[in-house]
């Protein structure tokens, strides 16, 4: 098996597709499969030793098809099954488990218990590559390179598999636990199962690479492409980046609260922190991050941030240390905080207190009042103000020269960020969608009115056509015009946003008036939210409104 491969220890044996073989088949027969033209000969044995996962690829139906795809009732090593496959992804996948279980039982036994105990390790470290895989279930390999040092490459691999290891209920795929009770059943691990069903579902790369993800620029979204890679590159929040600084040099990070509207660089600044303590090579072992939207119950707190944050840090590497602070503490990125059940943060406060030794803790929120005190009271708080004008619109020109887009004046950028309302992140993705457009008019140039297209953005003259309807006190012409709205598509919120700002701005009409129109269009908003019909709270709104002049 060629060096640069990711390798895996072998999975348990699963029985048969869908479980129905009758026990006295014989699994040393040969099954002939036809892989869209090329010829394979593997055991039975060999085939249901294979993830579920791939055997429902190779027969999404559960059945052996012949060449006309008619199922084979009784298959005897006379029959050829026909399958719709990658024939190179399925070489590559027998590759990986014949030379892992060869491995595996080739593998010097000992009676030895506390050596049987660590078997699993030793195999591991023998391996000449690991697969490192995240919560998130992306997956990395480190392949052995021309002029790495040794001992270098055996300590990071034993410090991989040591923490895979400890984080049995993630990483069982590595092997089977011996620390498990006999009655507990080891099937595939989770990490593993979710290793092959993306190396199928992503195609194969004939260039011997296969495995090894690589980002395309091309499809980078721009707001990860820009992203602030250090601190001095986060911009309008000083005073957060001031504090930050003078902690990367003591080595002593407090917890964190960071806290403002969103697309104001909360979770950019914790993410440039992080790879200035700990560089490339650390970051992924010492830095968990968790959006709380989209798990905010109390089991994520019990299982995923508790099982990070009690273990122990491992020692940097010396050439880690001659760039980066690497402080012997981890830490953990709780994103949306103020998503979390109140449950959830009671239950976060013990952790926070228990693990304070070994892992720091950095909340971020839109909504800080959303956050119990006992939790706030234990982080510093750090206020991010919405970006200034000119420091968001230079950055905004930033990317529009590096990306070559072509604008056609200097309002583009002004109205993205008006839209956006602030929200760089938003600005910014706004500014990506308008160049995949360009191509298909307005000669190759984004302009102020596309930008309003891609947002969502109502027409002024529709809006004042319905204000109009609203002011003239005539049921009959409000109701058309909220229809036609509503069938042509247009969002309630946006029409809702758009009604009051050329309502609540107008100087002509009076205070009184301005007070029922917010009034008014503070419930549709509420009942919006709650799941109420567009067609009747825009409606209910503009008769309402209309008795108000």
């Amino acid at each position: 098996m060629s060096e640069d491969i990711i390798t895996q220890v072998a999975p348990e044996q699963y029985s048969a597709i869908g479980g129905d073989y009758d026990d006295s088949a014989d699994f040393n027969s040969n099954i002939h499969l036809d892989i869209r033209g090329r010829q394979f000969t593997i055991t039975r044995d060999e085939l249901m030793g294979l993830p579920e996962s791939i055997l429902l690829c190779l027969f999404p139906n559960g059945v052996f098809l012949d060449i006309n795809g008619q199922v084979i009732a009784n298959l005897t090593e006379d029959d050829t099954v026909y399958v719709n496959f990658d024939p190179d992804c399925f070489q590559y996948i027998i590759d990986v488990f014949s030379q892992a279980q060869h491995e595996l039982d080739e593998y010097p036994q000992s009676p030895d218990t506390s050596y049987a105990s660590n078997r699993h390790e030793n195999v591991l470290q023998h391996k000449p590559a690991i697969i490192v895989l995240r919560e998130d279930l992306d997956y990395y390999v480190i392949p052995p390179k021309p002029g790495m040092n040794h001992d270098h490459m055996r300590h990071l691999k034993l410090e991989v598999s040591s923490h895979l290891l400890h984080n049995q209920l993630i990483f069982s795929g590595l092997g089977y636990d011996s620390t498990l009770p006999p009655s507990v059943e080891q099937h595939l691990g989770p990490a593993e199962q979710h290793l092959f069903d993306m190396l199928c579902s992503s195609g194969f790369d004939r260039g011997g690479e296969w495995g090894i993800r690589k980002e395309k620029a091309q499809h980078t979204p721009w707001v990860e492409k820009y992203r602030p890679k250090n601190l001095d590159a986060v911009s309008s929040q000083d005073h957060a980046v001031d504090v930050l600084k003078k902690t990367i040099q003591s080595g002593n990070l407090p917890h964190m609260l960071f806290y403002g509207p969103p697309g104001t660089g909360k979770t950019s600044t914790i993410l440039a922190l992080a790879k200035q303590l700990y560089g490339p090579s650390l970051y992924k072992s010492r830095v968990l991050e968790l959006n709380a939207s989209d798990e905010r119950g109390i089991s994520i707190v019990r299982q995923k941030i508790k099982n990070f944050a009690r273990l122990a840090v491992s020692n940097p590497t010396k050439e880690d240390l001659e760039k980066y602070p690497c402080p012997p503490f981890k830490i953990i990125i709780l994103d949306e905080a103020d998503s979390m059940t109140n449950e959830a943060q009671s239950a976060l406060r013990r952790t926070i207190e228990k693990y304070a030794n070994v892992t720091r803790f950095c909340l971020i929120c839109n909504y800080v009042t959303r956050i119990i005190d006992p939790l706030a009271s234990r982080c510093a708080k750090f206020r991010f103000r919405s970006l200034a004008d000119d420091n968001a619109i230079s950055r905004l020109k930033f990317i529009a020269d590096e990306e070559n887009v072509p604008l056609s004046g200097p309002d583009v950028l002004s109205e993205l960020l008006k839209i956006s309302g602030g929200d760089l992140r938003k600005a910014i993705t706004y500014l990506q969608s308008g160049t995949k457009l360009i191509s298909m008019g307005n000669n190759g140039t984004l302009t102020a009115q596309l930008v309003r297209e891609i947002a969502g953005i109502l027409p002024p003259a529709l809006i004042d056509e319905l204000v109009a309807s609203i002011k003239s006190g005539d049921a009959k012409a409000v109701g058309s015009g909220v229809q036609a709205l509503v069938l042509q598509g247009w969002s309630a919120q946006q029409i809702l946003d758009q009604i009051h700002d050329n309502m609540i701005f107008d100087d002509r009409i009076d205070g009184v008036a301005k007070n029922k129109i917010a009034a008014t269009l503070f419930e549709a908003d509420s009942r919006l939210n709650n799941g109420g019909d567009e067609y009747i709270q825009l409606l209910n709104v503009a008769l309402q409104v209309s008795t108000a002049f």
